[in-house]
């Protein structure tokens, strides 16, 4: 993954956020979704711009992936960081 210092730019629709991680970008996004009140099929998917020209693919649940299905593979899942209780 990038270096903290390096500028990555989450793209939602026709709107660029910068990011300060792969986590932040799954953040941010679904911020996003849950502010415009959109559901799957009318909000856009984001694309997280990697300092290296990579993009990585940020889904409606907030997870990010890499790659093309159906290989894709998953980068960050925001569920799994959420503790019971």
């Amino acid at each position: 993954m990038p270096s903290s210092d390096a500028p990555l730019w989450l793209r939602i629709g026709r709107r660029t956020l910068r990011v300060a991680s792969v986590e932040d970008a799954s953040a941010r996004y679904a911020a996003e979704r849950d502010r415009r009140g959109a559901g799957s099929s009318r909000f856009p998917e984001g694309e997280l711009v990697l300092p290296d020209g990579e993009v990585l693919r940020v889904s409606y649940n907030g997870r990010v992936w890499r790659g093309d299905w159906p290989q894709a593979e998953l980068v960050h899942d925001p569920a799994a960081e959420r503790v019971p209780g």
